[in-house]
């Protein structure tokens, strides 16, 4: 790894961009240092089918909603499966916005989707079960319990001060690969995207 991609001492700096970003709509880089991986983050009650295209066009297609147990149970979706095995993603039961949308794979059906997931007005009968949007149930202790992507992103709207309902995404090139330490930074500049690592968040978390 060359000097200029090595990540500094502290990221404060990083940290506060990308938290003012996602305050006002805007996508950011988020760094799994545990996984090597590099993973967009974005608002869920800002999501427009713009963001949702773009976050399509450069990850695996594959986004989801990181939420709270207590969202996901006020909205009453279950887990997607009884038990979750080992460490891995706490997925829940995929979801579409029961109004306003067509199959619910576009990038506009899965916009509104992601608001009503967000608003915490919404109830039950404003999604319907399966979709399109997959829910990821965050750990109760959030970053600071299981320093994964999921929790992270949820911190980061949370620290902005809007809906704690994260849209994320793996980053992924043209032939599918999921770019390291290196390619994330690269991507980060290429877009003049903020980057923040989760080793560099947790401390910033009270």
């Amino acid at each position: 790894m060359s000097a200029v991609l090595e990540p500094p001492v502290t990221w404060a700096g990083s940290v506060a961009h990308a938290v003012a970003e996602v305050r006002a709509g805007r996508i950011v880089v988020l760094f799994d240092d545990a996984a090597d991986e590099g993973v967009l983050v974005h608002a869920a009650a800002a999501a427009t089918p713009h963001t949702v295209a773009a976050m399509v066009r450069h990850t695996s297609g594959l986004l989801r909603a990181a939420m709270t147990a207590a969202d996901l149970d006020r909205l009453a979706i279950p887990p997607m499966v009884p038990r979750h095995h080992g460490s891995g993603s706490r997925f829940a039961v995929a979801v579409d916005a029961a109004a306003g949308v067509t199959t619910g794979i576009s990038a506009t059906d899965r916009a509104r989707t992601f608001r009503i997931l967000a608003d915490p007005a919404s109830v039950p009968g404003d999604l319907i079960r399966p979709g399109h949007v997959i829910p990821e149930r965050v750990a109760p202790g959030g970053v600071l319990e299981r320093p994964c992507r999921a929790e992270a992103a949820v911190e980061l709207t949370a620290r902005a001060g809007v809906a704690p309902v994260a849209v994320i995404g793996e980053l992924a090139d043209d032939t599918g690969t999921v770019p390291g330490w290196a390619g994330s930074v690269a991507f980060a500049r290429e877009h003049r995207l903020p980057l923040v690592t989760i080793g560099n968040l947790v401390p910033f978390v009270p």
